[in-house]
Order: structure tokens, then C-alpha cells, then sequence
């Protein structure tokens, strides 16, 4: 099942992975079916929503709380049954495997959370302006072509540094 150009892009795969301590992030959370093989799950599964680089930066200019207050304004407590588009391959060097993710609330929510963001003047990083929903997996997964046609997501979360908050309703 291997193929030799999946086995060279994983084989040269760069070490230049940013340091998730410096990232903040708006997150789906992603569950798996039980039915697949443990090895092949992602660890921490996710849709990224949105990310905020350097936020341990002193003038960053927001906090942890503001962005979860952000999200508390947003209707982030859906799940959703993503359809599962298929394996592609993402990053510089085109070796990162990623299984790209549909579901129409995915786009719904991101454009909503940008705008919530937007009016209390928090900036997202914009490195990738295309959104692309995906789930990254492990290259086992990828190279053994195992990997599940729905996956779960949701409720929304708040990961700042290496602390995934789950975000109450606004009360």
C-alpha cells in the first residue's frame, strides 16, 4: 500500500514545526470512530479555526480571556458529523498528511469568529488566507491508507500554548 513518493515526503520532512507554547487557537476538537485502530488516531485531533501567533509576546495587545469571550459570543457548542474528503498533502514541502474535512457550519463559524474577533480588535494570523479545513494525521495513517469517512467535531475550544480550554456559554 506504500508508496514510494508518500515514504520520500515523510522521509524528508523538515524539523521547522512552529513551537506550539508561542500559538493560540481557536479549535473543533475532532472524535474518531471508535472502530478505528488507536494507532492510527491523530493525537489532540482538531480543525483549526483560527490561529494567534506569539501570544506570549507582553504587547500582544489581548488575552487569553478576551478571546474566550469571543467565542462565548459565538454559537460554538455544535457538534458536527464532517465528511471526510480524503488525504492531502499540506506544508512547505508538501509531507505534512492531513485528511481535508467538510462540513458547511465549518466555513459558517470561521467567517462569524473573524468578524466577533475583528470588532474587538483581535488579530488572527493569516500566514494560509485559503481556509482548508483538515484533521493532520499520524504518517501511519497516511501510508497505510487508514482513516475514517466521518469524524466528530465540536464543541469549540480555546487552546493557548499547550492548555486547551473548553469555553462555557455566556451566561
Amino acid at each position: 500500500m506504500w508508496k514510494w513518493s508518500d515514504l520520500k515526503r515523510i522521509f524528508m520532512r523538515k524539523a521547522s514545526m512552529r513551537d506550539t507554547a508561542d500559538l493560540g487557537a481557536i479549535m473543533w476538537p475532532v472524535a474518531y470512530p471508535p472502530e478505528i485502530d488507536p494507532m492510527y488516531v491523530p493525537e489532540n485531533a482538531h480543525v483549526t479555526v483560527v490561529i494567534f501567533d506569539n501570544i506570549n509576546d507582553e504587547n500582544l495587545g489581548f488575552t487569553l480571556e478576551d478571546v474566550i469571550a469571543a467565542v462565548q459570543e459565538s454559537i460554538h457548542d455544535a457538534l458536527l458529523w464532517c465528511k471526510v474528503d480524503g488525504l492531502e498533502w499540506f506544508g512547505a514541502e508538501q509531507d505534512v498528511p492531513v485528511l481535508r474535512v467538510h462540513h458547511d457550519y465549518l466555513y459558517v463559524y470561521r467567517q462569524s469568529i473573524m468578524g466577533i474577533l475583528a470588532a474587538k480588535g483581535i488579530p488572527v494570523d493569516m500566514t494560509f488566507p485559503e481556509y482548508k479545513p483538515h484533521v493532520t494525521i499520524p504518517d501511519v495513517a497516511a501510508l497505510d491508507g487508514v482513516w475514517p469517512d466521518k469524524v466528530m467535531a465540536g464543541p469549540v475550544e480555546v487552546w493557548w500554548g499547550n492548555t486547551h480550554y473548553k469555553v462555557e456559554k455566556n451566561r
